[in-house]
């Protein structure tokens, strides 16, 4: 039987908001926002600038760049995280959930971090994000060395609906001949909309923090025919082909209704050849990382520093001579 952390319980218990799924969207994003507003308001642990980038389909797309100081520069530039936020596919920004997360990543990793504020829906149903974040990508790879970055030491990684966004980038970068990316990092990812019958769907279905009613709702305001939810990039656990994926660490929480989905998709890119780490969190729930800069909760940071971790092997294996 799954039991919270205590440190995160005591959080939950003073933690009260209407579900999304039962107020209009604007009410919905408002309340989100809310929720992380301390942490965004924090000072960063590194150096961040805001720039905008040409996005996919005449849009333009805010970016945020964290970077870290470090006495001497690895040969070639500083490694590179291209990180997509959380936020159902419908809400979040800059500012939330993740800039506290992204601060830390930069920091303990010693990594460029670009944090990408993609579009929303309703407003911008699939693929238009999924459409943003691989053009994302493509730019920071591109422009890597201009931002003291080295172009091939290129990550990608995000949390919830930011890991969907990362893996289908990875699937399409493979697929479409694309940037090279080295390695991707995947926080409680989305990998199947789909209820395929996994038993954490079912054990979480009433949170914390995450529950079914509120994926539904995220579904519907994603999708335009309900067809879609088999598209290997929203579903890449239904992907026929993960051959090409880069090495991966997927980090899931054991009190997570999107646990076991994907714990399946790590075991699925073990069977394709793909090098995975993956490590289940006991007593977190969804979320868990960015929840860190809002409430006292030494498993969440010891799981950014394990993130952090990985991050450094990958860009050390990457490039040896250039090691950090």
């Amino acid at each position: 039987m799954a039991t919270l952390d205590p440190q995160l319980l005591a959080f939950l218990k003073t933690f009260r908001r209407k579900p999304f799924n039962e107020v209009p969207w604007e009410e919905s994003q408002a309340s989100f926002q809310a929720v992380f507003k301390a942490q965004a308001a924090g000072t960063s642990l590194v150096s961040t600038q805001d720039l905008s980038i040409p996005g996919p389909d005449s849009n333009s797309l805010p970016i945020r760049v964290y970077t870290p100081e470090v006495q001497t520069p690895p040969m070639g530039g500083l490694p590179v995280l291209a990180y997509f936020h959380g936020g159902g596919f419908a809400f979040g920004d800059l500012d939330t959930p993740s800039h506290a997360l992204c601060s830390k990543l930069s920091s303990r990793a010693g990594y460029i971090v670009v944090s990408v504020d993609y579009r929303l829906a309703p407003q911008h149903k699939f693929p238009a994000a999924h459409r943003d974040a691989y053009a994302a990508a493509a730019w920071v790879a591109e422009h890597a060395a201009s931002l003291g970055g080295n172009p091939s030491r290129l990550a990608v990684g995000g949390d919830s609906a930011g890991g969907n966004l990362a893996i289908a980038t990875c699937l399409q970068a493979y697929h479409e001949d694309g940037p090279r990316i080295m390695f991707q990092l995947l926080i409680n990812p989305v990998t199947d909309l789909l209820d395929s019958g996994h038993a954490s769907k079912q054990l979480f279905a009433d949170g914390p923090f995450l529950t079914m009613a509120g994926m539904q709702q995220y579904y519907t305001w994603l999708l335009t025919e309900p067809e879609q939810a088999t598209d290997a990039l929203l579903a890449p656990n239904l992907a026929t082909d993960l051959e090409g994926l880069p090495p991966t660490f997927v980090a899931t929480a054991e009190v997570d209704l999107l646990r076991d989905e994907a714990e399946q998709f790590a075991g699925r890119l073990t069977e394709a050849g793909v090098k995975v780490e993956w490590k289940r969190y006991s007593g977190m729930c969804h979320g868990f990382m960015n929840l860190a800069s809002i409430t006292q909760l030494d498993a969440a940071e010891k799981a950014i520093d394990d993130c952090a971790a990985v991050l450094r092997q990958a860009a050390a294996r990457a490039h040896p001579a250039a090691a950090l």
